[in-house]
């Protein structure tokens, strides 16, 4: 069993979920309790000392409210009862089957108030996490905020596994950076570069341009795409995707021009992405890796052109909803109806989000 699995996850002590208990002994009368620690095996559980009649061996059927008013079940079997404080005992317990609410609840809880874990750890520990995206915040930048550049650097390091300065380019003194933050912490960023006449693309400098290159005054190239490990499958990247569109919208231009490992080609084109028929190898800062240069259309697929609804609803729905109401974005009445008709597929993309979510966390069980 992993220390992942094992740990015993330690609840906020400003936050802690709050629990009731019917005592069976008494007409009338609820026990109050505090969730303290928890993992997929235990429990921590506080109480006041009168409740004196807990005993080893009791099955308890609790509920528990938590700090974003979402209330579950949580039944537990008591292992044993330790003094506390001087006024409160400390409940050792093992949950009884934890429902798909409950696991969903106590993962929330870790993703709203635990700084030090990462999405992946919160799966392998049995629990899911709902909206995750949520709880992420996307900030702007550029090279001239020097502390957030160096974060940028270093989450780039760690992610391609390679020195930081080699990391360092020419490029990064003309781009817009955007990073996900998640508790503080950047967990995500990726590279905008605003292109103008007479300026050549950063992907020029490992192969020639051909015909299905955009044009230069309508392109913005992503580059540097880069998520933090913990982090990869949560989905952040269709998100990191949103913000770079939107900004790629609101300024004016339509081309998003970038390069993608050929393994990764069939997300792209699921999100509306198409190959611009150049490739090359990347062989200076990490393993050789062949890459394909691609496009998009951001105003087509905004308006669901060259995307499926169930991608269209998962990437560019909030967004394309948001420039709408802002102004910005004014699609033609028949790009309104396909997005109209793509809307209805909004609870299945959701429910299908949810239902892989929970597949991956129950495989890392």
């Amino acid at each position: 069993m992993s220390s992942i699995k094992e740990k015993n996850w330690q609840c906020n002590s400003h936050f802690l979920p709050i629990g009731t208990w019917k005592n069976p002994f008494f007409l009338n009368d609820t026990i109050f309790l505090r969730l303290r620690s928890f993992s997929e095996s235990k429990l921590e559980i506080q109480t006041s000392r009168r409740n004196s009649l807990i005993l080893p061996n009791m099955l308890i059927n609790s509920k528990f409210t938590f700090a974003n008013n979402e209330q579950v079940s949580i039944s537990f079997k008591v292992n044993s009862v330790e003094e506390y404080d001087d006024y409160s005992v400390l409940i050792k317990a093992e949950p009884v089957g934890l429902d798909k609410n409950t696991r969903f609840a106590l993962g929330s809880y870790l993703a709203e108030f635990d700084k030090t874990t990462s999405y992946d750890e919160i799966l392998e520990s049995g629990f899911y996490i709902r909206n995750f995206v949520e709880k992420i915040s996307f900030e702007t930048s550029t090279i001239k905020d020097t502390e957030k550049f160096e974060e940028i650097v270093e989450l780039r390091s760690s992610g391609y596994n390679t020195d930081a300065e080699l990391l360092k380019d020419s490029w990064d003194e003309r781009a817009i950076f955007i990073t996900a933050r998640w508790q503080g912490r950047a967990i995500a960023t990726l590279r905008l570069v605003y292109h103008f006449d007479g300026k050549t693309f950063e992907q020029e400098d490992h192969c020639e341009r051909n015909g299905n290159f955009p044009e230069d005054k309508k392109t913005v190239e992503v580059t540097r795409i880069t998520i933090a490990k913990g982090f990869r499958s949560s989905g952040i990247m269709q998100h990191l995707l949103t913000e770079a569109t939107m900004h790629i919208l609101t300024s004016g231009r339509k081309w998003l021009l970038g390069s993608t490992p050929n393994r990764l080609l069939k997300l792209y084109y699921s999100a509306g992405a198409t190959s611009t028929k150049s490739t090359y190898e990347m062989t200076d800062h990490a393993k050789p890796v062949k890459l394909t240069i691609i496009k998009a259309d951001i105003p087509h697929i905004f308006s669901g052109g060259n995307v499926g609804p169930l991608s269209w609803n998962a990437i560019y729905k909030k967004g394309a909803d948001f420039l709408i109401k802002c102004d910005v974005y004014k699609p033609s009445l028949y790009e309104r109806s396909r997005m109209y008709f793509y809307s209805f597929f909004y609870s299945i993309t959701e429910y299908l989000t949810e239902s892989s979510m929970v597949k991956a966390a129950d495989k890392k069980r």
